[in-house]
């Protein structure tokens, strides 16, 4: 059987599928902090054919350490081009895993939507969004001989959580929110036709009051 129980707070599994077994179908459990059963749904996933969309995408990945090691965005990458699609990657850094090294990308390690939005580098990482103190977009792309991007994924939110022990206020997390909406507001108006791909995925165990 290809069912299975998924119970922890983070955690993954590879499943590689095929047209003669086109489902897969497992349980995920809902859990609180002692790992109680609060509830279980379950859930099918369904394999297709292959697509070949012939599509050119321009496509920017970027993030925090999640990005930087690279593996976000090479797999990104690879499952657009098995699909078709000709992908231009769009960044001023690599990817830091073996692997993952030649992969085009804006990752950088413990920063926050904050850092992005109103600091010119931290410790030895520059933000290449800013330029005069402000952050532009087209700069970005002027700068650094870019084409403006069709698609932008975004994997941030870990570092402004900080850790998995501290409650964080409602005051906290409307700062935050209000951060990010400032960056991906000016985002969009510098590329208004670009189409944003946003998670804000959390540590296990994050704690809100």
């Amino acid at each position: 059987s290809l069912d299975s129980k998924i119970r922890f707070f983070e955690g993954c599994f590879k499943y590689k599928p095929v047209i003669a077994a086109p489902n897969i179908t497992f349980d995920v459990d809902i859990v609180d902090n002692t790992f109680g059963i609060l509830d279980t749904k379950r859930t099918i996933v369904r394999t297709v054919s292959p697509t070949n969309f012939g599509t050119a995408l321009d496509v920017m990945v970027f993030g925090d350490s999640y990005v930087e090691d690279g593996w976000i965005a090479t797999e990104l990458f690879r499952i657009l081009r098995l699909d078709g699609y000709t992908v231009n990657e769009i960044g001023t850094r690599s990817g830091v895993l073996a692997g993952t090294t030649t992969t085009k990308l804006e990752g950088r390690s413990g920063w926050t939507w904050a850092n992005y939005k109103n600091n010119d580098s931290v410790g030895a990482r520059t933000n290449a969004f800013r330029f005069n103190g402000a952050l532009d977009f087209n700069q970005y792309l002027t700068a650094n001989g870019l084409t403006r991007p069709s698609h932008v994924a975004i994997n941030l939110g870990p570092n402004d959580a900080g850790n998995a022990v501290t409650l964080y206020s409602d005051t906290y997390l409307d700062t935050v929110i209000t951060t990010a909406k400032d960056f991906l507001n000016a985002m969009l108006t510098a590329w208004p036709t670009t189409k944003i791909i946003l998670t804000t995925p959390s540590p296990g165990g994050l704690r809100f009051q």
